[in-house]
């Protein structure tokens, strides 16, 4: 490529032509993805690929290790927060009705923070 300096016009021409080539590849390749519902399905496979990947890749537990009931009130209230966002989504993909599905989680997880909250704090 040649060194000149552009004009404003043509430079201005020079980015539009780059933006709009960018654009209609990104809409060719989007259109592959999103035409066909059964891509969603791989959203299911992410956590099971991450439960399989986190018990492959444990570590042993050490001998005489210590669960307090603060640590078993953690692990409880994630797993029931994990469950409910599995069932909210399960909900929004098997079912006509449409659920705003971020905006429900967030509530699950704001919901508990009060109730955690002063067991860890000692209050």
């Amino acid at each position: 490529m040649e060194d000149r300096k552009l004009e404003a016009a043509e430079s201005l021409a020079l980015i539009g032509r780059m933006i709009e080539n960018t654009r209609s590849r990104m809409v060719r390749g989007a259109v592959l993805y999103f035409q066909n519902p059964r891509w969603n399905y791989l959203w299911l496979m992410l956590p099971l690929l991450g439960w399989l990947l986190m018990w492959v890749s444990r570590e042993k537990k050490p001998e005489g290790e210590v669960r307090t009931f603060v640590d078993r009130v953690i692990g409880n209230v994630w797993t029931v927060m994990g469950l409910s966002a599995w069932f909210v989504s399960m909900l929004a993909l098997f079912t006509p009705m449409r659920l705003p599905i971020l905006f429900i989680i967030l509530l699950i997880i704001f919901q508990d923070i009060p109730l955690i909250l002063p067991r860890l704090l000692g209050m």
